[in-house]
């Protein structure tokens, strides 16, 4: 028994990952010699020897950088790239393309393709992790900006929220202290502007899970791609069928 496995010996805490690295490749040896390389410097490697595989679980395994080649047998490694890229929808998402020398490839056109690097067989050990290093620092740039996009729209909303629910509880408190109890016409205006306000309230509530259910915020595209945030105040005109007014 190694002395790892003998009981009652303390383990040292397993590191975290730097990151999530897909590998591609048919050619055992390369995959082993990548995934030797990257995990060394401190990433959790998956390695595949299929592009369509890939493709059926890549939102599965949800890497942070692919390697794929560009010849991969069964699926174009390029179109692969594309579908991956898609199913992800990660603005993040770094893609690496591995090229041999014999390979008829118009370089040029691979980032028109969606590709952000792609490195030659053979490679150089050292330049390729310093290479993998800088995508995750440009990864990693990115995702804080979409985080903090995140922070700024959920803040927003809430913000939102917070109005329109303060807006109908202070005008039915302001209606309730104006309103004769012995007065059949102010209770009855009473009524009706409570009716009014709760359909309110309640179109926000149901606004909430309805944006909760359909993962709206998670969806969201921030970066590359456009803006793609959603209006709760639409929502809500959507839902009572009246304008709201600020």
């Amino acid at each position: 028994m190694s002395k790892k496995e003998q009981p009652g010996t303390e383990q040292e805490p397993k590191a975290e990952a730097e990151g999530r690295i897909l590998i591609i490749e048919e050619t055992k040896l390369l995959r082993e010699m990548l995934r030797g390389l990257l995990e060394a410097a401190g990433y959790e490697i998956i390695t595949l020897d299929d592009a369509q595989v890939a493709i059926d679980t890549v939102a599965e395994i949800k890497p942070d950088l692919i390697f794929i080649n560009t010849r991969i047998p069964k699926v174009d490694g390029i179109m692969a790239a594309k579908v991956m890229r898609t199913i992800l929808a990660d603005a993040a998402l770094q893609i690496i393309f591995i090229v041999r020398q014999s390979d008829l490839i118009d370089f040029r056109g691979l980032f028109d393709e969606g590709v952000d690097d792609y490195f030659l067989l053979p490679f150089n050990h050292e330049e390729l992790v310093a290479r993998v290093k800088r995508k995750f620092a440009i990864r990693n740039g990115l995702q804080k900006e979409k985080d903090q996009v995140r922070l700024d729209t959920m803040s927003q909303l809430m913000i939102t929220i917070a109005h329109h629910i303060n807006n109908a509880i202070t005008s039915l408190a302001a209606r309730a202290h104006i309103t004769d109890k012995n007065n059949p016409d102010d209770v009855q205006v009473l009524v009706e502007l409570t009716q009014k306000q709760t359909k309110k309230i309640g179109g926000v509530v149901e606004s909430l899970v309805e944006m909760a259910r359909n993962r709206d915020l998670e969806s969201t595209q921030y970066i590359d791609g456009g803006s793609k945030m959603f209006d709760i105040a639409k929502r809500l005109e959507d839902k009572i069928g009246e304008p709201i007014k600020p």
